[in-house]
């Protein structure tokens, strides 16, 4: 099976920038998210060499681990619903069967669509929740770290939250209603702990300056 990991950087880079329609947003905010749950991640591998709180250093560093493996699986499978959803609108519609037909494929996709982000949205924000507390655990000289990380997994989610924004319309009134829901608690609990961890790391770090 074809996965955007074994391509390079630069081929990955080459093929965003280019005309083709994938990887798109879901794709790329994927990536990003497992890039800044990778930062956190080095920063408490760093922290576990001399850590005075080893057992939560390591349950941290383990779920992390485990949850970055998710995270990796959300960007192909952004690719896989897109894929889909092309193939509903390109299915025939010359009789009244294969309209109805398409109607149902393109709503069924539309829907898988929707529930792709959001379910990546919910394994960034369990990352975000790994961010604060190794904002906690990890040394100070690595929160920069813990910041950066975090701040591409913000942004990684608001991101993903756009592709849900794009198929609302698309969906039944009763599920965009339930989506749009869904989507603005994990925007707010994004913000909820960004703001935390920003305010987690300048509290440690002001005895600092």
């Amino acid at each position: 099976m074809s996965t955007l990991w074994d391509q390079t950087l630069n081929t990955f880079c080459h093929e965003t920038a280019s005309s083709k329609p994938t990887p798109g947003g879901g794709s790329v905010t994927a990536v990003c998210s497992v890039f800044g749950l990778g930062l956190i991640i080095m920063a408490l591998e760093i922290t576990k060499k001399s850590s005075q709180n080893l057992a939560a250093v390591e349950a941290t560093l383990l779920a992390a681990v485990a949850l970055l493996e998710k995270l990796k699986v959300h960007a192909d499978e952004d690719i896989s619903v897109f894929e889909c959803y092309m193939k509903a609108l390109r299915l025939p519609k010359t009789t009244d069967e294969e309209i109805a037909s398409r109607k149902l494929a393109i709503l069924a996709a539309a829907e898988n669509a929707t529930e792709s982000p959001l379910a990546s949205a919910r394994d960034m924000i369990n990352a975000l929740e790994l961010g604060l507390a190794a904002s906690e655990l990890v040394k100070a000289n690595v929160l920069s770290d813990i910041g950066a990380g975090s701040n591409l997994i913000e942004g990684a989610i608001a991101g993903t939250l756009r592709n849900v924004d794009i198929n609302l319309p698309q969906l039944s009134p009763a599920a965009a209603e339930k989506a749009g829901a869904s989507r603005d608690h994990l925007a707010g609990r994004s913000q909820q702990l960004a703001e935390a961890i920003n305010k987690a790391i300048q509290k440690r770090l002001s005895p600092m300056l």
